[in-house]
């Protein structure tokens, strides 16, 4: 008996019945997945900065791949979508803009007489939920706590609060409605210089802050604004907005949960579902 073979099942699998005399545990890192394990599409939702080198080899060994991780798709996106296009691969990272809410499949196909002039956006929900809290009266270290607790905010919170994951999708948005852009170009300013007593006395103002992303041709800024507080940008909790003007149609507003586990999943699920529709069609 392998006693720390056992632990480590449990660790890894949560369960005992997965060990046993003939099973073998194995550490595998994604590298090594994409190499060894036979399979159509690698999912990564994973945060992992590096992660478009396997996202690379896989496309390169004839994987499609579905992500939820922003960073390959904002620094290395026209690589890995021409890759992709070359093998008719599918390359698909739904989840990497507010959740499941499908704002990336909208901008692909659901603008094809149209041209993207500009889109407003709330795209943070760790950030809107803080700014909510503290507007109700707690303080911002009880705000941040309860969106930790609650797993949308991840431990080290910096990324939110600075307003590099808005940025992060921001960036995404600016690849897909224009062009690829240089994130070194990107304007950013997270919420962390705003004290409690602004963020309160522009709510009984009636014009909230809210940490905004607007997206143009060439310029993608994230700041915090205030907003006009029965506007669409005014959004609560942590619900995602996006208000998209096209030439022909104006303005459209998505608008829908950007975060947490389920809705993330419906974005991921949906892209491994639309990944195996692809794939069929080249068998």
């Amino acid at each position: 008996m392998n006693l720390r073979e056992a632990i480590e099942t449990k660790n890894r699998f949560g369960s005992l019945k997965f060990w046993g005399n003939e099973y073998e545990v194995y550490k595998l890192d994604p590298m090594e997945v994409v190499k060894e394990i036979n399979a159509d599409v690698i999912i990564d939702v994973t945060n992992d900065k590096n992660a478009s080198k396997w996202h690379l080899e896989a496309l390169k060994r004839g994987k499609g791949v579905v992500t939820s991780n922003k960073p390959p798709v904002v620094f290395d996106y026209k690589e890995l979508v021409d890759s992709a296009n070359s093998k008719n691969l599918p390359y698909l990272f739904e989840a990497t803009v507010m959740a499941g809410t499908p704002i990336i499949r909208l901008l692909k196909e659901g603008f094809l007489a149209d041209s993207v002039k500009r889109i407003s956006g709330v795209l943070n929900g760790t950030t809107t939920f803080i700014l909510t809290s503290i507007e109700t009266g707690m303080t911002f270290k009880e705000a941040l706590k309860q969106v930790q607790t609650a797993g949308i905010a991840e431990k080290d919170p910096s990324n939110d609060l600075k307003g590099i994951d808005a940025a992060y999708k921001a960036t995404i948005l600016h690849h897909l409605a224009f062009y690829p852009i240089d994130f070194k170009e990107i304007h950013i300013k997270g919420i962390e210089d705003l004290s409690e007593e602004e963020i309160r006395e522009a709510k009984k103002e009636g014009t909230p802050f809210r940490l905004v992303a607007t997206v143009e041709e060439g310029n993608v800024e994230i700041k915090p604004k205030k907003v006009y507080e029965n506007g669409p940008l005014a959004v609560s909790g942590t619900s995602n907005v996006a208000v998209i003007e096209t030439d022909l149609l104006g303005e459209l507003m998505l608008k829908g949960p950007g975060a947490g586990i389920k809705e993330t999943a419906s974005g991921v699920v949906g892209d491994i579902i639309r990944a195996a529709v692809s794939i069929c069609k080249y068998l």
